[in-house]
């Protein structure tokens, strides 16, 4: 169980529509100021755990593989998630939930942001390991910066029948758990409202690797936490509870 800090929660909401997957990026550098205030989000998200550390790493070039050179352009920032304690699912949660307000944080703040998995495919986390001089896990990163097109475009999501079937919330609680980002916009889970509570169920709940179905579902959490303007989460074998 975990609670979702209040300065990760402020305004968050409005930024839901204001954030897209952003692989394009201008070489103007980043205001201090504003690298000072991402600092400190990033600071309230590892005081506020204990599984994981999130970290701000600049000059970030070689942090990714050059598969994925041709999609990420100009990424010179990213914040990368090491995992200290393999408490599964329970990392993976914390890592989708609270590293999905500290994307919308960074919208805020006017900066573009992306979610990346697959390791070797996209990033390398040998190479963040040697930058870090860890052997953790790192089983994800967003790369961020000042987007070249600040245009939004929000993908399709899936309807309510599929991912929410019997929902009996409002449908402005729906459509902001349902625009939460996913890998490959797959939406691995599905969710329901009980008794006040969201449940938000892995379509695979395995752990053997850090794949999207957890972590997905962590994304989805702090939609959920937003939706609800609720702040703890639990997490069990089969599901996550925001409540």
């Amino acid at each position: 169980m975990f609670i979702a800090p209040d300065s990760l929660l402020a305004d968050a909401v409005q930024q839901i529509n204001n954030r897209c997957a952003k692989r394009r990026y201008t070489s103007t550098p980043i205001n201090q100021q504003v690298l000072a205030q991402l600092d400190v989000l990033i600071s309230t998200v590892n005081q506020c755990q204990q599984n994981f550390k999130a970290m701000r790493l600049s000059e970030a070039g070689n942090l990714l593989s050059p598969l994925f050179v041709q999609l990420i352009r100009g990424a010179t920032n990213v914040i990368v998630f090491e995992v200290l304690k393999e408490n599964r699912p329970l990392v993976d949660i914390q890592i989708g939930c609270l590293g999905e307000l500290l994307v919308l944080q960074m919208t805020k703040l006017g900066l573009g942001t992306v979610w990346l998995g697959s390791d070797k495919f996209s990033f390398s986390s040998s190479e963040i390991k040697k930058r870090m001089g860890s052997q953790n896990s790192i089983p994800i990163c967003i790369p961020f910066g000042y987007p070249v097109d600040a245009k939004v475009d929000l993908k399709k999501r899936k309807s309510m029948k599929d991912i929410a079937p019997g929902w009996t919330g409002t449908e402005e609680a729906f459509q902001i758990i349902n625009r939460a980002p996913s890998a490959v916009n797959k939406q691995p889970y599905q969710f329901q409202l009980k008794q006040n509570r969201i449940h938000i169920t892995p379509k695979d709940k395995s752990t053997n690797e850090y794949m999207s179905n957890w972590l997905d579902s962590g994304i989805a959490a702090a939609h959920a936490v937003l939706a609800m303007n609720l702040k703890q989460v639990t997490v069990t074998k089969n599901e996550v509870i925001i409540e």
